[in-house]
């Protein structure tokens, strides 16, 4: 009973040491404490601890018999992992699916797709965060050029030098450090040619901080892929095309600036953000006729 109550890899193991583990436990003996790791779902331990056992004994049909019965019930539990996860993914859930593979880490052997699916989670899992984290920049980069365009406006005029908390050297220097990390998202994007991801951030790179010569010579690497930034572009438009025939005026109006960063003297481009403009004046007007 005593060797009951430790992990069987432990107990194999410090008898293998001893030289006489076939002489302190029965067969059956060993194969009970397999069978308590197997309904614990600890399958690498009860695999690791068959193939600690001395060749003859591995040999034996006992043990052989055990072994592929553990491993029909791993490939039933990989499958289900796999599964559980994919779903979670397509939900964008991914602290559920990186909860489902924390446990199943520990439970599987090496070698198992489960740790191969987990490192491909991971990278995904990466991504998707620098996506985000992209998007969270690309907010604040807006503000920052609306922001020195209008004190610029101001400076000139009024000869003012701040207004609302940033002065206009404070909001150039905030505007110089992002178009760095946003061009490192860029960078990193474009050597794993993903240029949606690639495009986005070096383009609003090069417009915080266009004499940047890191942010030019990426533009030049990706200038050289002008048919995946023309595909994009075309992306852009038929969404922002959608958007419109769809009344989601708002969204419209934001995918048509976008698309007027990579071809900003595009006329047709001009007049959709004109047209889209206009429309939503007009909405804003009855809403006030309302009130």
């Amino acid at each position: 009973m005593i060797f009951r109550s430790f992990n069987v890899s432990v107990v194999i193991s410090l008898l293998l040491l001893s030289g006489c583990a076939h002489l302190m436990m029965s067969d059956n003996d060993i194969i009970k404490n397999i069978d308590q790791d197997v309904r614990n779902k600890n399958y690498s331990d009860a695999i690791s601890a068959i193939d600690s056992l001395p060749s003859s004994y591995q040999k034996k049909n006992i043990f052989i018999r055990k072994k592929n019965e553990i491993n029909k019930k791993l490939n039933i539990y990989e499958n289900n992992v796999i599964s559980r996860v994919k779903d979670f993914e397509r939900k964008s859930d991914w602290k559920s699916a990186g909860e489902i593979y924390q446990k199943a880490l520990d439970r599987v052997p090496v070698g198992s797709p489960v740790l191969k699916a987990y490192k491909r989670f991971e990278l995904m899992q990466r991504q998707q965060l620098e996506k985000a984290q992209l998007e969270s920049y690309i907010i604040y980069a807006r503000y920052l050029i609306d922001a020195i365009k209008l004190r610029q406006d101001v400076e000139n005029k009024l000869f003012i030098t701040e207004i609302d908390g940033l002065s206009l050297s404070e909001a150039t220097d905030e505007a110089r450090e992002l178009s760095m990390d946003i061009h490192d998202i860029g960078k990193r994007a474009l050597a794993k040619q993903d240029y949606t991801t690639a495009i986005k951030a070096i383009y609003m790179a090069k417009r915080l901080n266009p004499r940047n010569a890191k942010i030019l010579a990426s533009m030049n690497r990706l200038n050289k892929r002008s048919d995946e930034i023309d595909r994009y572009v075309e992306t852009l438009k038929k969404h922002a095309a959608s958007s419109y025939g769809s009344d989601a005026y708002k969204i419209a109006l934001k995918l048509w600036q976008e698309v007027l960063m990579y071809v900003p003297d595009d006329k047709v481009v001009l007049a959709n953000i004109e047209r889209v403009n206009r429309v939503l004046n007009s909405l804003q007007q009855i809403e006030r006729k309302q009130q």
